[in-house]
C-alpha cells in the first residue's frame, strides 16, 4: 500500500497552477480521478458527486469544485481519489495548510508516519495555532520512537495551551517509557483533571496498576466501561468533512463526539444529518435527546426518546431517560410511574429499570417488594454497586443493621473503594461503638477523594460524639 501511495502522490505532484481561464480549468479537469463505481451509493452521494464534478467543468472557480469533490470523497471513505485530490490540491495552493493535514492524516492512518510528517511539519509553519496538527505530529513521533522530538513537539502544544490533556497523555506515555510511573500518573491527572475525566482514564488505569493502587484502577475501569471513552483529537478542519457525509454511523459517532467535546450545537446538525438519511437510526434518536435534554429542549428531547423505544422496545435507556425527565416535572410524576411498567414490560433484563422500581416501592413504604425488586436488580447485573447500596439502605430502615452491613460490602466486592459503601459502613461501625471498624473504614473513606466533603464532615461529627476525640 505504501509504494502505491508514493506512486500515486508522485503522479499528481503537477506544478503550481499558473494564470487563470481555460487553461486553469484544463489542468484541473486533467487532475480529476477518475470516478469511482458508485451503483451502490446512496442518491445524496451521487448528486454530491455529480455537482461538484460539474462545478469543475463548468463554474468560474473550477478548482473551488476539485476542492469540493476531493472533500466528498474523503468522507465518503474514497480514499484512493482522495489522497490523489489533496496532493493536487496541496501543489495548487501551496500556503492553504489544510491539504497538508488532511492528506497527512490519510497517509498516517495507512501507517506511513514518515511521509506524513513532512505534511504535518508544512501544516506547524503554515498555520501554528492549530493545535491539533501539532498533536498528530507529535503523537508520530512518538510512534517512531523518535523520543526527544516528541517531548518537544507535546511540549510546544502545552505553550500554546498549557491545560491541554492530550499533550498531556503524550507526555505520560513517554514518562511511562523512562519507566518513571509516577510522573505519569501526575500527568494522567491532569489530564483527566482538565478534560472532566475523559481523556488519559484508560492509561491511568494502567498507571495505577503498576503502582499498586487497584482500587483506584477498578473503579477508573468500570467508570470508563459504563460512560465510554473517546480517545480522538478534536480537529475542526476534519470535523467538518462531516458536512458533506452521508454515512449515518458516521454521522452519528461524529455527532457523539462532537457532544462529548462540549458542542451540542454541531451534535445535534450531525445527528439530525444521520436521521436524514436514516430516519428509523433508534441510537441516532436516544442521543439527539440527550443532546436537547443537555440542551434545556425538555419536549424535544422527550420525543426523541420516545421514538427511540418506539423503534427499539428492547432498548431500555431510552425509557430510562424519559422515566427520570418526567419524574423532574412536578405535574408527571404519575406519568412516569406509567411509563415504568411499560419499560419492564419491553425492557425486562434491564438493572437500571429494576432500580427505579424499587424506588417506586420505596417511595410507597412498600419496603419488601423494594427489596425484591433491587435484589432483581443484582440478580441481572451482579457486578455493580448501585443496587446493593439501595438494598442495605432498606435494610437499615427495617432496623436490620447486619443484613445491611453484609449487603455494603457485597457492594464492596462489586467496585472496592465504593465511597458510599465505604461511609454507610463506617457509620454502622461508630453507632456500634466499634471503634476498631470505625477507624478501618474512615481511613479507607479518607483514601477516596470522591467522598463527598459534606459526607465526611458528618461523619467526623458522628465520630467525635461516639469516641469523644477526633479520627
Amino acid at each position: 500500500m505504501k509504494r502505491r501511495l508514493a506512486f500515486t502522490l508522485s503522479c499528481v505532484a503537477l506544478a503550481v497552477l499558473a494564470g487563470c481561464g481555460d487553461r486553469q480549468r484544463e489542468q484541473v479537469v486533467e487532475a480529476l480521478p477518475p470516478t469511482p463505481d458508485l451503483s451502490d451509493a446512496r442518491p445524496a452521494l451521487v448528486r454530491q458527486i455529480s455537482t461538484a464534478e460539474e462545478a469543475v467543468h463548468k463554474a468560474k472557480q473550477p478548482l473551488e469544485g476539485y476542492a469540493l469533490l476531493t472533500k466528498t470523497y474523503h468522507a465518503n471513505g474514497f480514499l484512493s481519489e482522495t489522497i490523489q485530490g489533496y496532493a493536487f490540491l496541496q501543489e495548487a495552493e501551496p500556503d492553504n495548510p489544510h491539504w497538508p493535514h488532511l492528506l497527512a492524516f490519510i497517509i498516517a492512518g495507512y501507517g506511513d508516519l514518515e511521509a506524513a510528517l513532512p505534511l504535518w511539519d508544512r501544516v506547524v509553519e503554515l498555520a501554528p495555532d492549530y493545535l491539533p496538527a501539532r498533536i498528530r505530529r507529535a503523537d508520530a513521533l512518538l510512534k517512531l520512537n523518535r523520543l526527544e522530538e516528541a517531548e518537544a513537539a507535546y511540549r510546544a502544544v502545552l505553550e500554546h495551551d498549557a491545560e491541554n490533556p492530550y499533550a498531556s497523555v503524550g507526555l505520560a506515555r513517554l514518562a511511562i517509557a523512562d519507566d518513571d510511573y509516577p510522573q505519569a500518573r501526575k500527568l494522567l491527572l491532569d489530564a483527566a483533571s482538565n478534560s472532566h475525566n475523559r481523556i488519559g482514564v484508560d492509561l491511568l488505569v494502567t498507571v495505577f496498576e503498576h503502582l499498586g493502587e487497584d482500587d483506584k484502577a477498578r473503579y477508573l475501569r468500570r467508570q470508563a466501561k459504563a460512560g465510554g471513552t473517546f480517545t480522538d483529537i478534536p480537529d475542526p478542519w476534519l470535523n467538518q468533512l462531516m458536512d458533506l457525509c452521508v454515512d449515518p454511523y458516521q454521522l452519528v459517532s461524529a455527532g457523539g463526539f462532537a457532544a462529548f467535546s462540549g458542542d451540542n450545537e454541531r451534535g445535534i446538525e450531525l445527528m439530525q444529518r444521520a436521521l436524514r438519511f436514516e430516519p428509523d437510526n433508534a441510537l441516532a434518536h436516544f442521543q439527539l435527546g440527550d443532546m436537547y435534554r443537555d440542551t434545556g429542549q425538555t419536549d424535544k428531547a422527550l420525543a426523541e426518546y420516545r421514538r427511540a423505544r418506539e423503534l427499539k422496545p428492547e432498548f431500555a435507556d431510552p425509557w430510562l431517560r424519559e422515566i427520570e425527565l418526567l419524574r423532574s416535572s412536578e405535574n408527571s410524576t404519575a406519568a412516569a410511574d406509567d411509563l415504568l411498567f411499560k419499560a419492564l414490560d419491553a425492557a425486562p433484563q434491564s438493572p437500571a429499570l429494576y432500580q427505579q422500581l424499587g424506588q417506586y416501592h420505596t417511595r410507597r413504604g412498600n419496603l419488601e417488594a423494594a427489596s425484591s425488586a433491587y435484589r432483581d436488580a443484582i440478580a441481572i447485573r451482579p457486578n455493580e454497586p448501585e443496587a446493593y447500596i439501595q438494598l442495605a439502605n432498606i435494610f437499615l430502615r427495617q432496623g436490620r443493621i447486619d443484613a445491611a452491613q453484609q449487603t455494603l460490602e457485597q457492594a464492596l466486592e462489586a467496585e472496592p473503594g465504593n465511597p458510599f459503601a465505604l461511609s454507610t459502613l463506617a457509620m454502622i461501625a461508630i453507632s456500634r461503638q466499634d471503634r476498631a471498624e470505625a477507624d478501618r473504614y474512615l481511613q479507607a473513606v479518607h483514601q477516596q477523594p470522591r467522598t463527598p466533603a459534606n459526607l465526611v464532615e458528618k461523619l467526623h461529627a458522628n465520630y467525635r460524639n461516639t469516641f469523644g476525640q477526633e479520627p
